[in-house]
């Protein structure tokens, strides 16, 4: 059966909030545990590039509903766009027939569970075969995705990327590990970086690594379209800390804080440099080039 279409609502063009909100609910959702840090990151990539309501709601509708139970802050009046777009499930209600479907579960599971008791009573006088031992699968590493160095690359040492200095150690740390500059995406976070770089098997891969005091392989996923690759070595380190600096008072929260730096080509090299207020409940973002010279201010709403 063909899927129906989607909601007029999700095929709208998104606005600057509405990547804002969405991003929001992706912080949030990572600072409470819901997301792993590869996801996190490659989620808010989709969100700055997204082009519609719908393409920001799929990157948000596994997060639970802010109307219902939930730990998450930072809801914008934005976010009424992603809702009426489908980007939430339900919390909380149950229709009538949502209730019998879930008696009619339970009730099942009473009866398998009573038939399992008897089966297992019943063989509890019956001495076991053992079976010859076996070595566990669990103590090999956890399966990578295709093209990603699975041996965890030597560590360097901690940095500050949101600095000056950490910014100018980390793009001589990357260039010693991997030998040049080139960089797919990056993004830059109070206490480690998350980039991306061209995997070895062809352009259309991307090797996905996290750095905190070394590099170490996180993923791997595939380069979006209409995407270009970017040097580590034309970012002015000082003019785009600088811009960090003062992202806050720019979008309006003078008390708050930056919380990620998102660096690609999405036609032009840029910064997208992201703040919200220090009760999490207001954001924006300033774009810079990579010198940290302003291209646009989305104000916190």
């Amino acid at each position: 059966m063909p899927s129906p279409p989607p909601p007029p609502r999700a095929r709208l063009r998104a606005r600057d909030a509405d990547r804002v909100a969405a991003t929001n609910r992706l912080d949030a959702a990572y600072a409470a545990g819901m997301l792993r840090a590869s996801e996190y990151h490659d989620r808010l990539f989709a969100a700055k590039t997204a082009a519609t309501v719908g393409d920001l709601a799929a990157l948000v509708r596994d997060l639970p509903n802010p109307d219902g139970p939930s730990p998450l802050t930072g809801i914008s009046r934005h976010d009424d766009a992603l809702r009426s777009a489908g980007a939430y499930a339900e919390v909380g209600r149950r229709t009538p027939k949502t209730w019998m479907l879930v008696v009619a579960g339970v009730v099942l599971l009473v009866i398998i569970g009573v038939g399992t008791v008897g089966m297992l009573r019943a063989s509890w006088d019956t001495p076991a075969a053992v079976e010859p031992a076996t070595e566990s699968s669990s103590t090999e590493s956890a399966a990578l995705p295709d093209a990603v160095n699975r041996e965890l690359i030597a560590a360097s040492g901690p940095v500050q990327p949101l600095t000056e200095a950490g910014l100018t150690e980390f793009i001589a740390l990357y260039n010693a590990q991997f030998g040049d500059f080139t960089v797919h995406d990056i993004a830059l976070y109070p206490a480690y970086v998350v980039v991306s770089r061209s995997a070895e098997s062809g352009q259309s891969r991307l090797n996905v690594y996290d750095y905190v005091d070394g590099f170490a392989p996180a993923s791997s996923r595939s380069r979006p379209a209409g995407t270009a690759p970017i040097p580590l070595d034309a970012i002015d380190a000082a003019g785009l800390t600088a811009a960090i600096a003062q992202a806050p008072a720019l979008i309006g929260v003078p008390d708050g804080e930056v919380r990620h730096v998102l660096i690609a080509d999405t036609g032009i090299a840029s910064a997208s440099i992201y703040a919200y207020s220090a009760d999490g409940t207001r954001g924006g973002y300033v774009r810079t080039n990579l010198a940290g010279e302003v291209i646009q201010v989305v104000p916190a709403d």
